[in-house]
């Protein structure tokens, strides 16, 4: 009896686990689609696939997909986010000692692939690598923004939008990430 509530249980779990990833994944699909005035919503470049737009989440992902522009930040070294690090000067609870030029079209439709491609994650791996960023990127539509920290370093990355936080490795985009964040800083 017990065995058989347990399997029960398990089955019932990894259906409702399902469904929550396939309404995720539309979700995102649907915040995509072109309306009817034009622009506002249109996914310009790739579409997540549906284990990015799950971790991400579907706004994340949206922001991302159609931000008006994209901002770069060179950071001071800090293991830590600061609490004050706000207003100017500050990004995402960390200070910069340099701003960068905003990316140009084709640099922010290059990192939009690469953040959007599972093929840039390594979801399999745990580092024990603490996160310094070096980089902060901010993609911006309209009055939304997501902020991206970049650590070569450890080569991970953080997804910040509002108060979601998401970390994961980028080691086989890290060559691609590299060239893009060379279009606005020179790396050692």
């Amino acid at each position: 009896m017990v065995r058989s509530a347990m399997y029960s249980f398990r089955r019932t779990l990894r259906h409702v686990l399902r469904a929550a990833f396939c309404v995720a994944a539309i979700g995102v699909a649907a915040g995509c689609q072109a309306n009817q005035s034009g622009t506002e919503g249109v996914m310009t470049g790739p579409s997540p696939s549906p284990r990015i737009a799950a971790f991400l989440g579907g706004p994340t992902a949206d922001v991302i997909g159609t931000a008006d522009r994209v901002e770069s930040y060179m950071l001071k070294p800090t293991l830590e986010a600061d609490p004050n690090a706000t207003g100017p000067g500050a990004i995402a609870g960390y200070y910069w000692k340099a701003r960068g030029a905003a990316l140009d079209p084709g640099a922010i439709d290059e990192f939009r692939r690469l953040i959007l491609d599972e093929k840039s994650y390594d979801f399999v791996n745990t580092k024990k690598c603490p996160m310094v960023p070096e980089f902060a990127f901010r993609f911006v539509k309209g009055g939304d923004f997501v902020d991206i920290l970049v650590s070569f370093q450890c080569t991970m990355w953080q997804f910040e939008h509002g108060p979601a936080k998401k970390r994961e490795d980028f080691d086989p985009a890290a060559d691609r990430l590299k060239a893009v964040v060379e279009t606005v800083f020179k790396l050692d």
